[in-house]
């Protein structure tokens, strides 16, 4: 069947802003991929895609494109960049400006080795979980997948661990940052949290000229390749990035995690036994419920995806949260397996724009899921988890779990 079905879910449908979707994007995704893989979505200017092997091939084009600049008017592209405070990141930026961006940036966070900080993110997250210890309830997500995540990237950055509370409301009001249906309110907030965010980098990137220190921004002022170096507008760009991209998706990360091991027993018991398990647990966790709905690319020429042909500038949204779930690729695939064999799934986006934070993610999940419930071994939920209303983003707003 092709775009020709008027009952296709589409629009705000195929966004968390439709509660049926937000709750089981799966059962829209699974239509889609039997009905209408590459599904031309009019209201937000996009072309849908939900077969995992149509993504695959999408996301591993590097001829394709991202600055929004470059899609035609109407697409969901240029609705963001008409946005007020839009500011480019390396995620709107094609080579050669972002092959220069993302080297430099890589080199400065290469300089901090993820596997020696992998002791400190088991101390930090000890200390959230020893300031639950007597409590009968929390909600796992403020208390814990939340903060763990906004700490570690806070002192990786070299943030005064006075400011964290500030880093906590800017990281909170940055969940609408792809929302193609921001109201005012919501526009007003982000837009000043932006503002305080760069005022605050702004200073701490002048400290550091003054005064270099063993942190991702004195690092990113050293990096060089050549003649190239970061400005301070790409640093503190840069730094809400990492902010956004480094906070927001490991919490859902990690959230979606323990729902999903409460929801197993079996396999939470299977983790207990055998601890090697955590890391493929955290890669069956990104297949089957990952923190990131889509990655966005652009046509620049006509292209035929699957049997749909893609005009020249046209928007193509590959569903992420779908490609773990097409049996194509995953045998079995609405089972949660953490034995599974080699989960396949991008939640991490893929090919030049791959995600850079990747190994720190899955690194901060690894570690933090395992000593959550080997604390409290007997967790279960205390209400039903409330899911986010957040486009782009797929974790939950509050997961209130009892201790015993």
């Amino acid at each position: 069947m092709g775009d020709e079905a008027t009952d296709l879910p589409t629009g705000i449908q195929l966004t968390s802003l439709d509660p049926a979707y937000r709750e089981d994007a799966e059962s829209v995704h699974a239509r889609l991929r039997a009905e209408c893989p590459v599904h031309h979505d009019k209201q937000f200017g996009r072309y849908f895609l939900t077969n995992g092997k149509d993504i695959e091939a999408v996301l591993r084009n590097r001829a394709l494109l991202l600055d929004p600049d470059r899609a035609n008017q109407g697409t969901i592209a240029k609705l963001q960049t008409q946005r007020e405070g839009f500011i480019k990141s390396m995620l709107f930026l094609d080579d050669p400006d972002h092959h220069r961006l993302r080297s430099l940036v890589a080199q400065a966070f290469s300089q901090r080795s993820i596997n020696d900080i992998s002791l400190h993110i088991a101390q930090v997250a000890n200390e959230l979980l020893d300031a639950l210890e007597g409590r009968d309830r929390f909600d796992a997500i403020a208390a814990y997948a939340s903060p763990l995540p906004i700490i570690i990237i806070a002192e990786i950055l070299g943030v005064d661990p006075a400011d964290r509370a500030d880093f906590i409301a800017w990281s909170r009001t940055s969940d609408n940052a792809f929302n193609p249906m921001l109201t005012a309110e919501q526009q007003e907030a982000m837009l000043r949290s932006q503002n305080e965010l760069f005022d605050y980098f702004e200073r701490q990137i002048a400290e550091r000229r003054l005064s270099p220190r063993d942190d991702l921004i004195s690092a990113m002022i050293a990096a060089a390749d050549g003649d190239h170096r970061l400005s301070d507008q790409e640093i503190k760009v840069t730094c809400n990035l990492l902010l956004v991209a480094g906070n927001i998706t490991t919490t859902d990360l990690i959230g979606n995690a323990i729902r999903l091991l409460i929801d197993h027993p079996d396999q939470r018991q299977l983790l207990h036994e055998r601890p090697d398990l955590a890391a493929n647990m955290v890669e069956e966790v990104l297949r089957f419920d990952p923190p990131v709905t889509a990655s966005s690319r652009i046509a620049p020429e006509d292209m035929t995806v699957g049997a749909t042909l893609i005009p020249k500038g046209e928007v193509m949204f590959t569903a992420l949260q779908s490609v773990g779930r097409d049996p194509e690729l995953n045998p079995d695939a609405q089972r949660f397996d953490i034995t599974r064999d080699k989960p396949v799934h991008h939640a991490f986006g893929g090919g030049v724009h791959f995600c850079l934070g990747a190994q720190l993610a899955r690194m901060e999940a690894r570690i933090a899921i395992p000593l959550l419930f080997e604390r409290f071994p007997n967790l279960s939920l205390a209400a039903e988890p409330v899911r986010k209303i957040a486009p782009g983003f797929n974790g939950y707003g509050e997961l209130l779990v009892n201790v015993g």
